[in-house]
């Protein structure tokens, strides 16, 4: 599954500083159908088999804090589509994902 996800429309998670999301089958973060999340700030994704930080359809909002890090994700490290939103902070870094770094679609 996701290590984090705000599921639904007025939904919201607040993951604090520094949390980690690591080995999911799924996202590390992940915004969906309206929800909200916000990761504080040097939020990890790291080795997950989807996308780091992912904000998925019209309405989800993801706030990625300042320092956030994607690094051996199977897909992109940050990740917005069909009219999601993503804000990635001051210093997130995407390295080593197979897909693109940073992406919105």
């Amino acid at each position: 599954g996701t290590g984090f996800l705000s599921l639904h429309q007025g939904a919201k998670l607040v993951a604090g500083e520094g949390c980690c999301a690591e080995g999911n089958k799924a996202s590390g973060f992940r915004s969906q159908e309206g929800a909200e999340l916000q990761a504080g700030a040097a939020c990890k994704a790291t080795n997950n088999e989807g996308t780091g930080f992912l904000s998925l359809h019209q309405g989800a909002k993801l706030v990625a804090g300042e320092g956030c890090c994607a690094e051996g994700n199977k897909a992109s490290g940050f990740r917005s589509q069909e009219g999601a939103e993503l804000q990635a902070g001051a210093a997130c870094k995407a390295t080593n994902n197979e897909g693109t770094g940073f992406l919105s679609l």
